[in-house]
C-alpha cells in the first residue's frame, strides 16, 4: 500500500505539471490568436483594456499553473472524502451528510469573503500599477541613459514612497475588514466542529463498538473534518484566480462593432477621401470637426502643423486604427473605410511611424520582411534597395541578415539612425499602394539626410504618400504640403505657392532658417 501510495503520488505530480503546462501554453496561444485579429487601436489604448491588458500579462505565467495547481488540490481532497465517507458510512448513514451541511455555510461565508476581498483588491489595481511603473520604468533598458542622467529614481523616490504608503494603508484596511469576517468564518467552524465531534461519539457510544474501532472512527472523522476545511479555505482561491480569467475571457471575447457584411477590397488604392469627419478620443474634446482631404496616388503630401495640431490622429484615421464619430473615409470614391475587410485594406497600406518598432529576438530579415522565410525576389528586391545606402550599412544588414536583433539574445543593435532606415526599407520592401512616413528622417544625421530623403521620395513615386515632418527644408520635393492647425486644414499647395502665400507654413519655414 506504501509503494503504491507513493507510485501513485509521483504519476499525480508528474501529470500535474504536464497538464498545466500545455493548459498555461494554450492560454498563451488563445491570447496569441486573439491578437492576430485586432485591427482597432483603441482595443489597446483603451483605459479599461489597458488594466485588464497587464493585469493577464502580469498573472500570464503563474494565474494558469496556479489554476491547476488548485484543482488538482481539490479533487485530491473530494476523492480522499469519498473513502472517508465510506468509514463514516459505517458508523451512521447520515454523519456524512450532517458534515457536509454543516460544512456548506462555512464554505458560503468563505467564498463571500474571497469575492469582497477580490473586488476590493481591484479597486486598488490603479494605485499598484503606478507603483509598479515606477520600478520598470527603472529597470527598462531604453530608458537607462535618462534615468541616469535626469536621476530619475532619485528625483521620483518621494513620489513613490507616498503612492506606496497609499497603497499598503488601503490595503491594511481592506485586510483588516477580511480579518474580522475570517474571524468569525474561523469562530462558525469550529464551533460546528466541536458539534459534528460530540454527534460523533454520541453515535460511538450507543454501538457496540471496541476501543480500537473507536480511535479509527475518530482518527476518520478528523481527516474528514480537515479534508473538507481544506475543501473550504482553498476553494476560495477559484476568485482569485477566476477574476483573472474574468479578465481574459473579456479580452478573448471582445468584438470590433462590425457592419454586418464586409467588402474585400481587390482593386488598387488610388484616392482616400475624408468627407465631414468628425472625431475624439473618448473623453476627450473634438479633435478634427466636419474635416475634409483628398489624397490621389502619383502624389506625394507632405503634412506639417505645430504640436498637437491633429497629424498623428490623421494618420490613425487614414489607417483604420480609429473610426470617426461621424463622416466617412472614402476609398476610390465608393467604398467607405468602415465597410471594408480592414486585413484587404492594411495590405495595400505601409508606414514608418513615429515611434517605430524593431522586434528583439528576430533576425534582421524577419524585422524587415515580417515573414518566415522571405522569397528570392525579396532578397533580390532588398540588396537593390540598400544600393541606395553607404557600404557599411549594406554589408551589415546582408552579411547578418540571419541574426539576431538585440543584445540581450547576443545579437547585434544598431545606432538610431540606422533603426530608422531599417524601420523605412521595411515600408517600401511591403507591397503596398499607400505609404505614411512620420518623421522619417528625424534620426537622420544632416550629411545622409538628403540622400535618405531622396530614396524616400524615388520610393513613393506612383504610390499615394504622406510625409510628416516639422522639418519645412524636406517638404520642397513634395507635390502638394497640406498645413493643419488644431484639427483644420488652413493651407495646402506646393512650396513655391504656400511661401508666396505668407500664411503658417511660411511662418513655420522661415523660423527655421535661423
Amino acid at each position: 500500500m506504501l509503494f503504491l501510495t507513493h507510485v501513485f503520488s509521483g504519476i499525480s505530480s508528474s501529470l500535474q505539471t504536464i497538464i498545466a503546462e500545455q493548459f498555461s501554453i494554450n492560454i498563451i496561444t488563445q491570447l496569441a490568436n486573439k491578437l492576430t485579429k485586432v485591427k482597432n487601436l483603441n482595443f489597446f489604448e483603451n483605459k479599461d483594456h489597458t488594466i485588464k491588458l497587464n493585469a493577464i500579462h502580469n498573472g500570464l505565467y503563474i494565474r494558469p499553473l496556479n489554476y491547476v495547481s488548485n484543482l488538482f488540490f481539490n479533487l485530491q481532497r473530494i476523492i480522499g472524502l469519498v473513502s472517508l465517507f465510506g468509514i463514516l458510512f459505517s458508523i451512521s448513514i447520515y454523519l456524512p451528510f450532517i458534515m457536509i451541511f454543516a460544512t456548506v455555510p462555512c464554505i458560503f461565508i468563505s467564498n463571500h469573503i474571497a469575492k469582497k476581498h477580490s473586488a476590493s483588491i481591484d479597486k486598488l489595481q490603479d494605485k499598484k500599477e503606478s507603483i509598479q511603473n515606477y520600478l520598470y520604468s527603472g529597470l527598462d533598458n531604453q530608458k537607462n541613459k535618462d534615468n541616469l542622467l535626469f536621476n530619475f529614481m532619485l528625483n521620483f523616490h518621494h513620489k513613490f514612497i507616498e503612492n506606496k504608503e497609499l497603497y499598503i494603508n488601503h490595503f491594511v484596511k481592506i485586510a483588516q475588514k477580511n480579518l474580522m469576517l475570517t474571524i468569525y468564518a474561523d469562530v462558525l467552524t469550529t464551533t460546528l466542529s466541536i458539534a459534528l465531534f460530540f454527534l460523533m461519539v454520541f453515535i460511538i457510544l450507543s454501538k457496540s463498538i471496541g476501543v480500537g474501532a473507536i480511535a479509527g472512527y475518530i482518527q476518520a472523522f478528523s481527516s474528514t473534518e480537515q479534508q473538507l476545511q481544506d475543501l473550504s479555505f482553498y476553494g476560495k482561491w477559484f476568485f482569485a484566480i477566476n477574476k483573472y480569467f474574468e479578465n481574459y475571457f473579456y479580452i478573448l471575447d471582445y468584438k470590433t462593432p462590425k457592419p454586418e457584411s464586409q467588402i474585400r477590397l481587390e482593386e488598387k488604392i488610388h484616392s482616400i477621401t475624408f468627407e465631414n469627419i468628425s472625431f475624439s478620443y473618448p473623453n476627450s474634446k473634438l479633435i478634427f470637426e466636419n474635416f475634409n482631404l483628398s489624397l490621389h496616388s502619383d502624389k506625394i503630401y507632405a503634412l506639417v502643423g505645430k504640436n498637437a495640431s491633429g497629424k498623428t490622429t490623421l494618420i490613425k484615421l487614414l489607417l483604420g486604427f480609429y473610426i470617426p464619430n461621424s463622416g466617412q473615409i472614402i476609398i476610390n470614391n465608393k467604398y467607405s473605410l468602415q465597410d471594408l475587410e480592414l486585413n484587404s485594406y492594411h495590405q495595400q497600406m505601409s508606414a514608418v511611424f513615429q515611434d517605430f518598432s524593431l522586434y528583439a529576438g528576430y533576425s534582421i530579415d524577419d524585422n524587415l520582411f515580417m515573414q518566415n522565410s522571405p522569397t528570392r525576389e525579396q532578397l533580390k528586391q532588398k540588396r537593390e534597395m540598400l544600393k541606395s545606402f553607404d557600404e557599411n550599412f549594406q554589408n551589415c544588414l546582408n552579411d547578418y541578415s540571419n541574426a539576431l536583433f538585440g543584445t540581450q539574445y547576443n545579437g547585434i543593435d544598431f545606432s538610431l539612425g540606422q533603426k530608422q532606415r531599417i524601420a523605412t526599407i521595411r515600408a517600401f520592401l511591403k507591397p503596398s499602394h499607400c505609404v505614411v512616413l512620420d518623421e522619417p528622417s528625424s534620426a537622420i544625421d544632416p550629411i545622409m539626410e538628403k540622400e535618405f530623403l531622396d530614396f524616400i521620395f524615388k520610393k513613393s513615386q506612383s504610390k499615394i504618400a504622406l510625409i510628416i515632418t516639422h522639418r519645412m527644408n524636406s517638404v520642397k520635393q513634395a507635390d502638394e504640403i497640406i498645413v493643419l492647425d488644431k484639427g483644420k486644414l488652413i493651407e495646402q499647395g506646393n512650396f513655391e505657392t504656400l511661401i508666396k502665400k505668407q500664411g503658417l507654413f511660411s511662418e513655420l519655414f522661415l523660423k527655421q532658417q535661423y
